[in-house]
């Protein structure tokens, strides 16, 4: 196959999606397809991947590089569409969690290349706080198939959909040797991604182990990672005198190092696609706490075997089952070990047997995509009613889609979650 995987902001981050989308690429080729790794290319920004990319993998951006490129669109999108045909793929799957989608039936639209969507976070998340369901619907009635990560989320799609998705976790390889933990006089609590606290809630973990550290004075905790809100938890840090017991060592391309040296795993997100950080660090027999109404994590993290889940997301909630397996080692070293058994359903030949299957299912559509069964109205008065039509059946005549016409105040408003608003009013 030819096969083309769009991951959009390969360039700008390197988070779990982007890893994910290198890996998958890696992968297929090693399996002998002919793999294109397209991805979004900015203008006065990084131009360049920054997550390893196998040098025998093609990648390709598609090149958004003018920062007025929305009055430029047409080009743009006729940029993108000569790019993609120039592959001559089979298959074109985009990776994605936000409204870059809607772009891509556009792109495609008489290429005659089949469309697989591959969403990777809480449908319900994408809806309401990444994109919409209004045109986000639109543009998965447009893919030929669909992925999501977990069965959970296949409710939270229209049924009309139901039939084309597949379900598909993550591969996470195991590690290569298990860590001998050894008592040892220093504990360590670790916690890793993208400091963004309105999803990640590592300000959550600070205020719960600043609970904790009058109990437990040998533990220390360990936040990996980096992004907008490192400056936040410089200030928490300060702010429950925490300087002598926890590290920011940044982000790091040798988390295994960090997973060996460490005693329990906590994850305090809001909502994850996967959680792939707490599957790696299952994979080193470390037992994790997260918030059991956190989707991605309360399906990883299977309560009193392989972790711990927090009834209610606080941090009083939070310390207290953090304290449960900070005071008990047995019970640590038997979690760890489960987890390392659970972890196994992620192993990586037989999550990419799954994904070569879903994308030579898409490929079978060739000739008859969902794209060219679209019928477009051929004349102005037939396209005015479609389009009145479409107008009719929004939530509002002039509902708006995009951040940039949001107020920046309203923005920061909805980024910084109340907790800390009242810290530093």
């Amino acid at each position: 196959m030819r096969i083309g995987l769009v991951v959009w902001n390969l360039c700008l981050t390197r988070g779990g999606l982007e890893r994910v989308g290198a890996e998958l690429a890696d992968a297929m080729h090693a399996r002998g397809h002919d793999v294109t790794l397209f991805y979004v290319a900015h203008h006065r920004m990084a131009t360049k991947p920054l997550t390893r990319i196998n040098p025998a993998v093609r990648s390709l951006p598609l090149v958004f590089q003018d920062y007025k490129w929305r009055r430029n669109m047409d080009f743009q999108l006729q940029l993108a569409r000569d790019t993609i045909a120039a592959c001559s793929l089979d298959v074109l799957a985009m990776l994605i969690s936000s409204d870059g989608l809607l772009l891509f039936p556009s792109i495609l639209r008489g290429l005659g290349v089949p469309f697989l969507v591959s969403e990777h976070n809480d449908p319900r998340i994408i809806n309401t706080e990444r994109w919409n369901g209004y045109e986000r619907h639109a543009c998965l009635y447009a893919a030929d198939r669909i992925h999501c990560l977990s069965d959970h989320f296949v409710q939270f799609y229209p049924s009309f959909l139901w039939e084309r998705i597949s379900v598909i976790p993550n591969a996470v390889p195991q590690a290569v040797c298990q860590p001998s933990r050894i008592e040892k006089k220093e504990k360590v609590l670790l916690a890793a991604g993208r400091f963004v606290d309105k999803h990640k809630q590592f300000s959550l973990l600070l205020e719960a182990f600043a609970l904790l550290t009058g109990r437990f004075p040998e533990w220390r905790l360990i936040l990996c990672g980096d992004g907008r809100d490192k400056w936040l938890y410089r200030r928490l840090i300060r702010r429950f005198s925490l300087s002598a017991c926890v590290d920011l060592p940044g982000m790091t391309d040798d988390m295994p190092s960090f997973y060996a040296k460490s005693d329990l795993f906590c994850i305090p997100s809001r909502y994850e696609g996967f959680g792939l950080v707490t599957v790696e660090a299952a994979t080193h027999g470390l037992p994790a706490v997260g918030f059991a109404g956190c989707p991605g994590v309360n399906e990883v993290i299977v309560h009193e075997e392989s972790g711990l889940l927090a009834p209610a997301m606080n941090a009083e909630s939070l310390a207290e089952q953090l304290a449960a397996l900070m005071a008990d080692s047995a019970q640590r070293e038997s979690m760890g070990r489960r987890a390392l058994e659970l972890s196994t359903r992620f192993e990586p030949e037989s999550v990419y047997d799954r994904w070569e299957d879903l994308l030579q299912r898409t490929t079978a559509c060739k000739g008859n995509t969902r794209l060219q069964q679209a019928r477009l109205p051929e004349n102005e008065e037939d396209r005015c009613e479609f389009a009145f039509s479409e107008i009719l059946m929004r939530p509002s005549p002039f509902v708006r889609h995009d951040w940039s016409s949001t107020d920046k105040r309203e923005k920061q408003r909805w980024r910084f979650p109340n907790m800390l608003k009242k810290i530093f009013k």
